[in-house]
């Protein structure tokens, strides 16, 4: 079988079948949906306000909704985390909570650990904190 390329027409020289063939395999090619973009390529961020954990919440308190909070987290399965409110106890039962997490960010009172932190939690496998 032989292909001619001429000013974009295509002409087949050979057996008539190769010919049925080979339209019907192009045919078939330039139909077939292949996706654009792979899963792996796309991160889903989630924020969350977890509220301080020293406010006096009643039946609230974060000794009571924390479970809630891990299990909002393991549903999601963000790669990123914006969290606001956050004190470093409660950040460290999330990590706790959380084996694949780290976090980056500081307490806003001292800028160390002290206070709320509005830190950002990220998938260990996905990302590499560089510098803070």
């Amino acid at each position: 079988m032989e292909i001619f390329m001429n000013n974009k027409i295509c002409i087949l020289k050979g057996s008539l079948s190769l010919q049925l063939f080979l339209i019907l395999f192009l045919t078939l090619l330039s139909i077939t949906k292949f996706p654009a973009q792979t899963k792996s390529n796309e991160i889903k961020v989630v924020t969350f306000n977890i509220r301080y954990g020293t406010a006096d919440d009643g039946e609230n308190s974060w000794k009571y909704r924390k479970e809630n909070v891990f299990k909002e987290l393991e549903i999601q399965k963000p790669d990123l985390i914006g969290m606001q409110e956050a004190l470093l106890f409660q950040i460290q039962d999330i990590l706790e909570a959380l084996p694949n997490y780290s976090f980056v960010g500081v307490g806003r009172d001292d800028g160390i650990k002290s206070g709320e932190y509005s830190c950002i939690f990220f998938k260990k496998e996905r990302f590499r904190l560089d510098t803070t």
